[in-house]
């Protein structure tokens, strides 16, 4: 289905009845990546999952979009899908539009579920993050009189190294990439006082564990459940536990 949300064209799926909850899919993917989540959540609630814009089948923003951007987006869907008090779930990206929302509009949702959110600056300090920023700016002025093909290749062996492959691949929304890993969310934290679970994999290696940790101590009602042997996408990777997970929560 498709609906029209601050003049952009949205895509959207709505499932099941009951208590509705919304699902905010991750950077790079759409709501398909959450369908195993919206077929099982939907036995007993009534799931809304959208394309966020640039995404899936949505509308590309307008201009580089921040996190409020994408939160008031989300907004604007709930009031014309006349969504009230929903719970809200978020997968890495869609973990920073929840924390916007759930931090300085806490009256529009019932609860908050962070599944291997994004939100946090990594403030990296080893040796291999230093040098290859070092390197980075010595060696611009040598690589960019290489060939076409061996620059774009050091290039990309770079960001891979420093973790911004996301940057190389983000296409038309480049701008909007730069604006949202930018922003550090943790100041918000405090301010989340909707009940909070957040489910992490222990071997994230997109958003570590130790992110995890640090909302779980900022956020002040909040319980972490860390599945082991997931990854970035732990509900994939532990479908079982996060289900179980998830009943035990959205069924109190």
């Amino acid at each position: 289905m498709f609906i029209n949300v601050a003049s952009l064209r949205i895509r959207y799926e709505c499932a099941g009845e009951g208590k509705p909850i919304v699902l905010l899919h991750g950077w790079g993917t759409h709501l398909g990546s959450l369908y195993p989540l919206i077929k099982h959540i939907s036995s007993y609630r009534k799931v809304y999952a959208l394309d966020l814009p640039g995404f899936g089948q949505s509308d590309f923003p307008p201009n580089g979009w921040a996190v409020s951007d994408y939160a008031d987006l989300v907004l604007d869907f709930m009031a014309k899908c006349k969504i009230e008090k929903p719970d809200m779930l978020g997968h890495s990206f869609g973990g920073r539009i929840t924390i916007k929302i759930a931090a300085l509009h806490p009256e529009q949702i019932e609860s908050v579920i962070l599944v291997d959110s994004a939100g946090v600056r990594q403030y990296e300090t080893g040796w291999k993050y230093k040098l290859s920023r070092i390197l980075a700016e010595l060696g611009k002025p040598v690589v960019d009189r290489l060939p076409n093909i061996l620059r774009k290749n050091i290039r990309r062996r770079f960001y891979r190294t420093i973790g911004s492959t996301d940057y190389l691949n983000a296409g038309r929304l480049k701008e909007t990439f730069g604006k949202v890993v930018s922003e550090d969310l943790e100041s918000l934290l405090p301010s989340i006082s909707a009940q909070t679970l957040l489910i992490w994999g222990e071997k994230d290696d997109a958003t570590p564990l130790a992110d995890g940790q640090l909302m779980a101590n900022k956020i002040p009602n909040s319980k972490l459940v860390v599945l082991p042997n997931a990854g970035h996408y732990s509900f994939l990777d532990q479908p079982a536990l996060v289900t179980q997970t998830l009943d035990n929560f959205l069924r109190h």
